[in-house]
């Protein structure tokens, strides 16, 4: 059975069974926006999260997550100063799901989650290879609502991450064949989710400005993917970009470090240059951090 399922009939069933709701609608539409800050003595990325439910909505949201999936030949970074959950049980559950799956997350105990202030929600991890928050009925974000404080505390560098927000569920009003079978439960919740993108840690080949530089590239294709590179002249600000990184990754081949760091400067002007016009707030973040993170790993030579 899914983690966050065994969650919701373990925390949720049981205090809120004598309620009866009428069944959830789908939530056709939230947002997951962020704010990404990086301590720079080590190199440490918080991730701040704000879950909205439009008004259009009819269902509450009570849990999101994020994909925490490792990609293939991707590094491992340290857990140092990131110990994870010392409340609440999620100590527990995370040296489960860690251990079930060793190797598939980004990396093993490299997470801290930090909680919104005010509201009783749950960290965890699941099955599914994300990380994320679960609530009670009593603090669940109702429709025209959002919430702010969902933290992730990672070195993983920002990617774009699939994400999803899901109704609260009251079991006594599901149809028996579905409320009592664990895996039509989990798929009849998964169609009432939202599922959408936002920025979260991931994982580069490597640590050399070479494999920073191929990170930053994909990165930007997956924004354009994601319809977040978009409007008049985006096209043409697209490949200025993408030119701009491929004569930075041309110079750091040649050894050439100033000239790769004056492009990865013109790119980052560019980008400022292009923000809330070609490039939404999340693109501008993915690509302005990740763009500053290469800096710092190629010294200036004379």
């Amino acid at each position: 059975m899914n983690f966050y399922l065994k969650y919701c009939f373990l925390f949720f069933l049981f205090p809120y069974a004598l309620f009866g709701q009428s069944l959830p609608q789908p939530l056709h539409s939230a947002s997951v926006e962020l704010s990404v800050a990086l301590n720079a003595a080590t190199e440490i990325f918080t991730y701040i999260y704000t879950v909205a439910n439009p008004s259009s909505n009819t269902s509450s949201i009570n849990s999101c997550d994020i994909d925490i999936k490792k990609s293939e030949n991707s590094i491992d970074f340290s857990d140092e100063g990131l110990q994870n959950f010392d409340t609440r049980g999620g100590k527990r559950s995370y040296e489960r799901i860690t251990k079930e799956f060793k190797g598939q997350f980004l990396t093993m105990r490299a997470f801290r989650v930090v909680l919104p202030p005010s509201y009783i929600w749950l960290p965890g991890f699941s099955n599914a290879l994300r990380v994320g928050w679960l609530t009670r009925v009593d603090s669940q974000i109702q429709p025209s609502q959002s919430v702010s404080g969902f933290k992730l505390q990672s070195r993983g560098l920002p990617g774009v991450r699939d994400c999803e927000a899901r109704p609260y569920l009251n079991f006594d009003d599901l149809p028996d064949e579905i409320a009592e079978d664990a895996e039509k439960a989990y798929q009849f919740r998964l169609s009432l989710s939202f599922h959408g993108k936002t920025i979260g840690p991931s994982a580069p080949k490597g640590l050399d400005p070479a494999s920073l530089l191929d990170y930053l590239i994909d990165q930007k294709h997956q924004a354009k993917q994601a319809g977040w590179i978009s409007g008049p002249g985006a096209e043409g600000m697209e490949k200025s970009l993408d030119a701009k990184l491929n004569a930075a990754k041309d110079a750091v081949g040649r050894g050439q470090n100033n000239a790769a760091r004056n492009q990865l400067k013109a790119f980052l002007n560019e980008v400022e240059a292009q923000r809330g016009k070609a490039l939404n707030n999340n693109t501008y973040l993915l690509l302005k951090l990740n763009a500053q993170y290469i800096l710092t790993k190629l010294p200036e030579k004379s």
